[in-house]
């Protein structure tokens, strides 16, 4: 009985996972395709900056909120802190870099560059797929991270 149970739950927890990773997937093709090909997409955000930073920052939340979709009922509850504390720690640091960038606008644009490329990092499916990777190496150690 408790082995069908588990059964289950792995069904479903796999499922979740596959669902999430295809949503993240999607989610980041259209932003990417709305925020930097789209040649009138690139011509309405010119100058436009704060509507730009929103639109990233929500782009970030949306594929944090499917990440913790993916990993809500995930058999070790680490998996999930672990998610939620480094996007967590993502939004602060970007948050406090533009109040910075913003307060004295000291930033030089290989900087800005550099911040892009972290949140462009975190925006995509790869962050997932590779706690996603640990935790399959996790199921095959019997409980030992490495």
């Amino acid at each position: 009985m408790q082995k069908e149970i588990q059964t289950k739950n792995l069904k479903k927890n796999s499922s979740r996972l596959i669902i999430a990773i295809v949503l993240m997937v999607i989610v980041n093709w259209i932003g990417y395709r709305f925020m930097y090909e789209d040649a009138t997409a690139k011509q309405f955000l010119d100058g436009r900056r704060l509507l730009k930073h929103i639109l990233n920052f929500s782009w970030l939340l949306i594929i944090y909120l499917i990440g913790y979709y993916g990993w809500y009922s995930y058999k070790y509850i680490w998996v999930k802190k672990t998610w939620t504390v480094i996007y967590g720690f993502v939004v602060i640091i970007m948050i406090v870099l533009g109040m910075v960038d913003l307060l004295i606008g000291s930033f030089k644009l290989d900087m800005k560059d550099a911040i892009g490329l972290c949140r462009f990092f975190f925006e995509s499916p790869m962050p997932f797929s590779l706690l996603w990777f640990v935790c399959s190496r996790n199921d095959n150690k019997k409980g030992k991270i490495f």
